[in-house]
């Protein structure tokens, strides 16, 4: 299949909220580099990290094509890739930048060829978020099973895979969600206990955590939320227990005092 030299894509101008994000019929189809190759999107991921580099919170160079992940089919090897057993027309999820486009050129070392049981739908859904679920139980903190697990978001990309690898490691998880129908949700994927942090009386979440472990405290904290929620975080866990932030969702912990 011809490569095109144009591209449809969605390019940042500058940082800011959603109006700075342009769509382009006539964008550059890119060259491989060396150690890369190029993709054609199958599907192009949307993940909460992408409004980190909109907005500047994380420092990008603008204008940029945002996205960070996605999934396709190679059509072109930039120069030395050999040593990556990738091949014109494998189906790949791909880890990088600019995914918000038709092409995409990503290092080759940073793809993952798919079984053919997995979709590219189903692989660009789940990579980045799932990566991070597993380092967070495994690298962050080692999870093992009957660990009390408390976690922030249980309805977001990340927190939808973390419950059911906590599930599957035997964890007991407390979990927030905001409202019914992602309550509901949380349930069904796993979770021991879902607080909804938007009812009256989810809003003092951190009780609700010490009541239910009977005042001992969970054992590690995952929280993607930070400002709203560091304080309680530090409230409810366990002595020598653990909280991890690995988000950014309602803005940075702000500076602490370490004494």
């Amino acid at each position: 299949m011809a490569i095109p030299r144009v591209q449809a894509a969605v390019l940042a101008s500058e940082t800011g909220g959603p109006e700075v994000m342009q769509y382009k019929t006539h964008a550059p189809v890119p060259e491989p580099k060396s150690g890369e190759v190029l993709i054609k999107n199958t599907v192009s991921s949307i993940n909460y990290v992408d409004t980190y580099f909109r907005t500047g919170f994380y420092p990008s160079t603008k204008p940029e094509i945002l996205g960070r992940e996605g999934a396709g089919v190679v059509m072109a090897l930039g120069p030395n890739t050999e040593q990556y057993d990738i091949h014109v027309g494998d189906r790949v999820l791909w880890l990088g930048t600019s995914g918000y486009a038709q092409y995409t050129a990503v290092p080759a070392l940073k793809t993952l060829k798919l079984p053919d049981a997995v979709s590219e739908e189903v692989a660009a859904s789940c990579g980045l978020a799932g990566l991070t679920a597993l380092t967070l139980v495994e690298e962050s903190y080692k999870v093992e099973a009957n660990h009390w697990v408390m976690l922030h978001a249980g309805a977001g990309g990340v927190g939808i895979l973390l419950t059911q690898i906590l599930k599957d490691i035997g964890a007991k998880i407390i979990a927030t969600a905001g409202g019914p129908e992602k309550v509901a949700l949380v349930k069904a994927l796993g979770a021991d206990h879902v607080i909804d942090y938007r009812s009256e009386e989810g809003k003092d979440w951190p009780k609700l955590v010490k009541e239910i472990t009977g005042g001992r405290g969970v054992d590690v904290v995952y929280d993607s939320v930070a400002k709203d929620t560091w304080e309680g975080s530090l409230d409810v866990v366990r002595r020598k227990g653990t909280v991890v932030w690995y988000g950014n969702a309602s803005g940075p912990v702000p500076p602490l005092t370490l004494q």
